[in-house]
């Protein structure tokens, strides 16, 4: 079975979920130089994106497979 969970938002709630989570631009950044993680060089991305594009809607999803042993 697969689930698949859709979350819809615009660019400045993005933008203050990031905030939240890594404080700055700057700072993720810089975990992102120390770290290389490609998780945080997507949301390093995105975040310099919608920060000009505040009201542009952004839609992700994420899929999780189960498998049932019946």
């Amino acid at each position: 079975m697969i689930i698949t969970s859709v979350k819809k938002q615009k660019g400045y709630e993005f933008t203050r979920e990031m905030k939240e989570k890594y404080g700055s631009i700057e700072n993720l950044d810089e975990l992102f130089q120390k770290s290389n993680n490609m998780k945080m060089y997507v949301d390093l991305r995105n975040w310099r994106y919608y920060e000009t594009h505040l009201n542009e809607e952004i839609e992700t999803s994420e899929s999780i497979v189960l498998n049932n042993h019946c």
